[in-house]
């Protein structure tokens, strides 16, 4: 799945349902605090309660750019759960919510740990507590929504407009983007953003076939295939990347000691089945040691890689 910046708002693990939630207007700010310290800054009693839990994974939601329609090159990260919330105020009129901002910069399935047992304790266990909603960018959405849905089902609800209604109840983690809503169970990111760039390569001068490996990228990706591949004498590799391109932090280090240190070439590409990798989503040291593969998928740059040797 392919959104622009303006369009993905709020990227959500939740739940289904098929009627619309009553709807209260706010005539005045009421807090409130409950007993696991979440604090409701617009509270109304008739309303249900709703935990945001606000993960370092929404880069493209929290993102900003001067361009509205920018789907590379913009600053991820750079809004907090509350900026969002203020964006969307129609929120707290179909329900109380207690926004909290997870900054750990761990491992993703330690993070999903985590928030497992947080919504076990903070609103599973809580029966004051009516659901919960937790952002997330669409790069590994798919893998982590499908943890949630596998191990979270106490039957509360995970959404704000969906999980409101009462009759989202028991239906399990599904994914709400642009109105649409997706079962976790078969949802997969189909797009990175759109192409804008074709190719020609003159093969006249081309006499060898050198090997190209291509590495697929998944959530906590580890080093030691591309080390493995340099070590059985790989000449250039590909990565078929989270959405545009993306790996680890650990993994984009590898990438950069390999291309120091051997000089070998270093395409990312996606794992997506449609899009492209931009240059402008590859920047500081990193645009250095990595090639954006554009619009092509993994095989193609590797058949690039061979025929330039």
């Amino acid at each position: 799945m392919g959104f622009s910046l303006q369009t993905l708002v709020v990227s959500a693990l939740a739940i289904t349902s098929h009627a619309s939630p009553l709807i209260y207007s706010r005539t005045a700010h009421t807090c409130y605090t409950n007993s696991n310290g979440l604090a409701f800054n617009h509270f109304n009693s008739f309303l249900p309660k709703v935990t945001i839990l606000a993960t370092d994974r929404w880069r493209t939601i929290a993102g900003t750019n001067n361009d509205k329609t920018a789907t590379a090159g913009y600053e991820s990260d750079a809004l907090g759960i509350n900026s969002l919330l203020s964006e969307i105020p129609y929120f707290f009129n179909i329900a109380n919510i207690a926004g909290k901002q997870r900054q750990q910069r761990r491992h993703l399935l330690f993070l999903l740990l985590s928030l497992t047992h947080k919504l076990r304790i903070e609103v599973c266990d809580d029966p004051t507590m009516s659901r919960a909603v937790i952002t997330h960018g669409t790069d590994t959405l798919e893998e982590s929504v499908f943890f949630i849905d596998a191990t979270v089902n106490c039957g509360k609800p995970i959404g704000v407009t969906v999980a409101a209604d009462n009759n989202s109840k028991d239906r399990r983690a599904l994914v709400v983007l642009n109105d649409r809503i997706v079962s976790a169970f078969f949802a997969t990111k189909t797009n990175a953003v759109q192409p804008n760039a074709k190719h020609v390569v003159d093969v006249s001068d081309v006499d060898a076939v050198p090997r190209v490996d291509i590495l697929y990228a998944y959530a906590d990706m580890q080093v030691d295939s591309i080390y493995s591949a340099v070590k059985n004498g790989v000449k250039g590799i590909v990565v078929a990347g989270e959405g545009a391109g993306g790996v680890s932090t650990g993994f984009a280090s590898a990438i950069n000691d390999i291309v120091a240190k051997h000089n070998i070439p270093v395409v990312l590409s996606h794992r997506t089945v449609n899009g492209e990798v931009p240059a402008a989503d590859i920047t500081g040291e990193n645009a250095k040691t990595q090639i954006a593969s554009g619009m092509f998928n993994p095989q193609k740059p590797r058949i690039l890689l061979i025929v330039v040797g």
